[in-house]
């Protein structure tokens, strides 16, 4: 059991850590556009919020996990 859980919380912290590097490129797009793309806005909001909810859900159970 310990085994599951542990590849389950590190295969999260990995998507987080992938969701932080696509928001940072989608930011990097928008910042060095001349014009806002509303579109890719909500794609970053949806991200962002996406990842705040798991950070939420995993960080208190860290030392438990």
């Amino acid at each position: 059991m310990y085994m599951i859980m542990d590849t389950m919380y590190d295969k999260t912290i990995r998507t987080l850590q992938s969701f932080t590097r696509d928001l940072r490129s989608m930011e990097g797009i928008i910042f060095d556009s001349p014009r806002l793309d509303k579109e890719l806005l909500e794609q970053i909001m949806i991200k962002k919020r996406n990842a705040v909810t798991l950070k939420h859900m995993f960080m208190p159970h860290q030392e438990i996990i």
